[in-house]
């Protein structure tokens, strides 16, 4: 009759809307925020720790080094990768500065290296001919001493250690003057000294008037 029949559209059309509903909210459950659209694509996860352990640590099968995925350093238990990135660098830019601060030093103060083993040196007084007995690396090897120049830094041989090793004169005007290579030598060992100030002022140059790394353009901090 029309009565049931009434009916049963109405229970029709009730299912369908129940139906659209259902998929209303299962489509509103899956839709992404800008924020985790952004993470994804960036092949980033946002997640819990043990879901951030399985996905950025690696273990390598064969020597068992830790290291992580997104940035392939060592594993650091920090889910900022960004930050521990900036965190090296500045520590091997520390380092860098000071090893160059050092060898400025060294230069201003007129230290030289042995020509045998590299042993810095420095004298106060007395002849350019240098002596640097138990020299894990001699040219005078019985008597375990390297004999060099202090001026220039090259090797002295016989007679009497102040010729060059094909027999040429090194000091013309004695041992208590400057060598024959002194000029070129001090070009040489000044242009170092320029090259490391110039070192010197870049690296000051990553921070700023507080000792603070500066933050690059480049820099992002993702949590």
């Amino acid at each position: 009759n029309v009565n049931d029949d009434n009916k049963d559209k109405e229970k029709e059309n009730e299912n369908e809307d129940k139906e659209e509903k259902k998929q209303d909210e299962d489509d509103t459950e899956f839709e992404l925020s800008p924020t985790d659209q952004e993470l994804i694509s960036d092949e980033r996860v946002r997640c819990c720790y043990e879901c951030w352990l399985d996905h950025y640590r690696v273990i390598c099968s064969e020597c068992d080094h830790e290291y992580c995925r997104e940035c392939t350093l060592d594993w650091h238990d920090n889910y900022d990768c960004d930050e521990i990135k900036r965190a090296r660098t500045e520590q091997q830019l520390r380092k860098r500065l000071h090893d160059a601060q050092t060898k400025e030093l060294l230069l201003r103060e007129g230290c030289k290296e042995c020509a045998g083993c590299g042993i810095l040196v420095q004298k106060s007084e007395g002849c350019n001919h240098m002596t640097h007995e138990n020299c894990s690396n001699p040219n005078d090897f019985e008597a375990k001493k390297c004999h060099f120049c202090y001026c220039c830094g090259d090797l002295l041989f016989d007679p009497y250690r102040k010729h060059e090793e094909d027999g040429t004169l090194h000091f013309k005007n004695g041992v208590f003057h400057e060598c024959r290579k002194y000029v070129d030598a001090k070009s040489v060992r000044d242009q170092r000294h320029e090259n490391v100030k110039s070192d010197i002022q870049e690296i000051e140059n990553e921070f700023d008037e507080n000792g603070i790394l500066i933050k690059q353009d480049n820099d992002c901090i993702v949590m």
